[in-house]
């Protein structure tokens, strides 16, 4: 094909569409912290469903990271991302960014404890608890999915799937001022855009919480006039 043959602007592929999916790209859901912790509460007796969604919510790993978690990658006050299970094959983390690190909250430490506690209490023949084993043995794409989505339905709420987690932990970070770069260490991007545009979600609340505070700005410059023109 000669270069120019087609018009500026020109389709040069005929009898060729796109899928109406590929148009529309699927918007991400995130969790709040409310939704969070009304699941949470509803996992009391299932203590391994508790732990799996405080470590998505809590830390930010992804799914295939969380199945592939180990004990010994559990530190006091850190965890530590270093395999990554999909499928049942294991796989090193996605990049050399996700290969990290991230802190461990208290409130999540306290159900990784009370979830081992639960655990060395009935293995007798220490097979579930050694260092080097994995922290959950069931499979997130099917028993635990169905585990967290029904905890989801008891709370009144709809589970979006493990990812939503991600967003939900970045977009909190957010709210509550962190910069966009410790967002993108968390969630452990090489990228601080795709932290930007896929991650962090600015929802309705933050919105109007912003534009309550531009109308406050803008009443105490108006004051501020009033009272020197009044001089």
């Amino acid at each position: 094909m000669k270069r120019g043959s087609y018009p500026e602007g020109a389709n040069p592929t005929k009898a060729v569409s796109l899928p109406s999916r590929a148009l529309r790209p699927r918007q991400t859901h995130a969790y709040t912290l409310d939704e969070v912790h009304r699941v949470l509460a509803q996992l009391d007796d299932d203590l391994e469903t508790k732990a799996i969604v405080a470590v998505a919510a809590f830390s930010g790993l992804r799914r295939s990271e969380i199945q592939g978690l180990r004990w010994q990658d559990i530190e006091e006050d850190r965890i530590n991302v270093r395999h990554s299970v999909f499928r049942s094959v294991e796989y090193e983390p996605k990049s050399s960014a996700s290969r990290s690190w991230v802190p461990i909250l208290p409130e999540l430490r306290g159900i990784l404890d009370a979830y081992y506690a639960d655990l060395k209490a009935g293995d007798e023949f220490n097979i579930r608890t050694p260092m080097d084993s994995r922290v959950f043995l069931c499979t997130l794409d099917h028993i635990g999915r169905k585990r967290v989505d029904a905890a989801f339905r008891r709370a009144g709420l709809r589970f979006a799937g493990f990812h939503a987690f991600r967003p939900g932990l970045a977009t909190t970070m957010f709210e509550l001022g962190m910069d966009d770069l410790t967002v993108m260490r968390t969630m452990r991007h090489a990228s601080v855009q795709v932290t930007r545009s896929s991650y962090i979600k600015i929802r309705d609340a933050h919105l109007e919480n912003a534009f309550a505070a531009v109308q406050a700005a803008i009443r105490l410059r108006g004051e501020a006039g009033e009272d020197a023109t009044n001089r």
